[in-house]
């Protein structure tokens, strides 16, 4: 049940992010790639990390690569700053679970 929580805990963080850096997209297109990406990445990651014991920093690397791909899909007309939101929004969440967890 761990995972859930930290699982809506990233996403409650990363919306509003990539909400703000995306404020001209449409705010349900957003609110979909935030959770689609977390939904397909945080699982796979959750298992690597915590079952498999790969290393946090290479795992979190893969999230940020994954995630800023299928920003940059999603948005193309604005690619480069939805790549850069997905690699921010993730760095920010890395970070946090990095500090306090």
């Amino acid at each position: 049940m761990e995972e859930v929580r930290f699982l809506i805990l990233t996403i409650a963080i990363e919306l509003p992010i990539a909400l703000i850096l995306l404020r001209k997209d449409d705010w349900r297109r957003v609110a979909l790639v935030v959770f689609g990406s977390n939904m397909v990445s945080h699982p796979i990651v959750w298992q690597m990390i915590f079952f498999q014991h790969i290393n946090w920093f290479l795992a979190e690397t893969g999230v940020i690569a994954f995630e800023s791909l299928v920003y940059g899909l999603i948005f193309k007309g604005r690619r480069n700053l939805a790549i850069f939101t997905g690699i921010s929004v993730n760095i920010v969440t890395a970070a946090i679970g990095y500090i306090f967890f």
